[in-house]
C-alpha cells in the first residue's frame, strides 16, 4: 500500500476545498437543495420512529383490552 506524504495530502485538501468553494461561489443556488438532501434522512427517520412508537402504544393498550375481556369472560362463567 503506498504511503502519502503528509504535505501531499494537504496540498490535496487545500485544492479539493479551493475547488469546493469556487463551485459554491458559481452556483449558490446548489447550497438549499444539498442541506434538504442532508436533512431528508433526519427527517424521516424521525417521524418513522415516533409513529412506531405510538404504534407500540396502541399495541399495548389493545393486549390490555384483552386481557380484561378474558378476565371479565371467566368471571361471568
Amino acid at each position: 500500500m503506498p504511503t502519502i506524504d503528509p504535505k501531499q495530502l494537504f496540498e490535496f485538501e487545500k485544492e479539493m476545498r479551493q475547488q469546493n468553494m469556487a463551485l459554491v461561489k458559481e452556483n449558490p443556488w446548489l447550497v438549499p437543495p444539498v442541506v434538504a438532501l442532508a436533512v431528508l434522512p433526519v427527517a424521516v427517520a424521525t417521524v418513522g420512529f415516533f409513529h412506531n412508537r405510538s404504534l407500540k402504544n396502541k399495541l399495548k393498550i389493545e393486549r390490555e383490552k384483552t386481557k380484561q375481556l378474558t378476565l371479565e369472560a371467566k368471571m361471568n362463567q
